[in-house]
């Protein structure tokens, strides 16, 4: 469960090796030296990084959470469309986080991710049947308070808590400027 766990929260494309950060994104990769060290000589042979991860890897993220036990099912709402990268992002790593927290804190079986593409945003929930435990004063733990940073940075909001049915969701409405009408 720890190595799905660590996978989850390894970006895509990226070496299990690199250093973490804690939010799953290294500081550096291995052999290639930070930007102003070791001149460009050193970064010129090295291939180029892979794109950040968005909603188009949104299948692999649920094959993971299947793949550690859970019941996945997605749904997408409205007709999907191309997302500004900042959001993009976010929606994946609020996805990523959540299915993190599921497999570490809900005792969960089932896992619901929805995404609703509305006129002017994105609407990201996921939902499980676990223990819906009730999140702290502050609204929950570093990763909820992480998720919901993600979400403002990009003009958005994050709610988080136990679901009235049971166990815990969480939602993110996430703006995409020039998508009106």
């Amino acid at each position: 469960l720890r190595a799905t766990v660590g996978v989850l929260r390894q970006p895509a494309g990226e070496a299990t090796s690199a250093a973490p950060t804690g939010l799953g994104v290294p500081l550096a990769s291995p052999g290639v030296p930070p930007a102003g060290q070791g001149g460009r000589s050193a970064v010129l042979g090295a291939a180029p990084p892979a794109p950040a991860p968005g909603l188009a890897q949104l299948d692999d993220l649920m094959a993971m959470a299947a793949g550690a036990g859970l019941e996945v099912d997605v749904g997408v709402d409205g007709a999907a469309r191309p997302l500004p990268a900042a959001v993009d992002l976010t929606a994946y790593r609020i996805v990523q986080e959540s299915l993190t927290n599921v497999l570490r804190h809900a005792r969960a079986t089932a896992v619901a991710v929805r995404i609703g593409y509305q006129p002017d945003g994105l609407v990201v929930e996921i939902g499980d049947n676990g223990r819906g435990a009730a999140a702290g004063p502050d609204g929950g733990g570093y990763g909820l308070i992480g998720m919901r940073e993600r979400a403002t940075a990009v003009g958005g909001g994050l709610e988080a808590g136990p679901a009235p049915s049971g166990g815990f969701t969480v939602r993110a409405w996430l703006p995409t400027p020039g998508r009106r009408g």
